[in-house]
């Protein structure tokens, strides 16, 4: 299995998904069991362009083949992003995502994920009762 794979197959057993900076290019492919991508119509995050940029001006040429926000917001996801190289990080609207900026937002990404997988924990535990 290849990673958009085995996160199509966590996803689709209910699960939550998530990544975080550069990470989120792994869900570009995801797609859910009704043929959908998984991050269209999504609150989605990952390294804002304008932060790709900087760093690409500190080292002194461009060597990203693309941005991840570009590529996130032509498969349709709603992107958000906080100021550059602080922390951000969002859950989409149903849960079961949670995606952040980059390596400056793992707190507030860690408390997202936490949250929603116990959201899914106590929805889980209603729904056997």
């Amino acid at each position: 299995m290849v990673i958009p794979e085995v996160v199509q197959a966590l996803w689709n057993a209910g699960g939550v998904v998530g990544a975080i900076g550069y990470g989120t290019h792994g869900l570009l492919h995801v797609k859910t069991s009704d043929g959908n991508l998984l991050i269209a119509g999504r609150d989605v995050t990952g390294f804002s362009k304008a932060e790709d940029q900087a760093v690409e001006q500190a080292v002194g040429f461009s060597f990203l083949p693309s941005y991840i926000e570009d590529e996130l917001r032509v498969r349709s996801a709603r992107y958000q992003c906080g100021d550059p190289f602080q922390p951000f990080a969002v859950t989409s609207e149903d849960g079961r995502l949670v995606t952040g900026q980059q390596m400056f937002s793992g707190d507030v990404f860690g408390k997202k994920f936490i949250d929603a997988l116990e959201e899914a924990r106590d929805a889980t535990m209603i729904q056997g009762e």
